[in-house]
């Protein structure tokens, strides 16, 4: 995820959590029968605010490095950050993933199943040709062919 999605994420998050707890808060130092009300909007304004930054922390960012037989795919987040790697033989199906959109194009990626069940998506292309030609260049570098 890039680093200002995160920042957008997280503000927005913070937004959601902070504006409503402000606002209301003369309803929970004097309660009565109508904080109930204003409890179940900001247990919702939460909701939506702690799902904001749990995705800004928790989202993961990947960058795959191709070598000759593997794939080093380096994820990380916030929290932790980690390599699998990825040989030829671990590889079950690689496949072009078209992804169709209701504002814009269709974009495509190259998915890589692997025979644990597992998968990685790459990044995001405009053209089919591009993600198929990323998809040959890895079954080559793979030796999958």
């Amino acid at each position: 995820m890039p680093h200002g999605m995160r920042i957008l994420l997280g503000a927005a998050g913070l937004f959601c959590i902070v504006t409503p707890a402000w606002e209301f808060r003369h309803a929970f130092l004097h309660p009565g029968w109508f904080s109930l009300f204003f409890a179940v909007i900001l247990l919702g304004a939460w909701s939506v605010g702690g799902s904001f930054v749990a995705a800004a922390i928790l989202g993961e960012e990947q960058r795959w490095r191709v070598a000759d037989g593997r794939i080093d795919i380096d994820r990380r987040n916030l929290c932790r950050s980690w390599v699998t790697t990825v040989h030829g033989p671990d590889v079950s199906a690689t496949t072009v993933k078209e992804i169709g959109w209701d504002s814009g194009p269709d974009t495509y990626s190259v998915v890589l199943g692997l025979v644990s069940g597992e998968e990685f998506e790459s990044p995001t292309f405009e053209k089919r040709e591009n993600a198929t030609m990323l998809e040959t260049r890895l079954r080559e570098r793979l030796h999958l062919d």
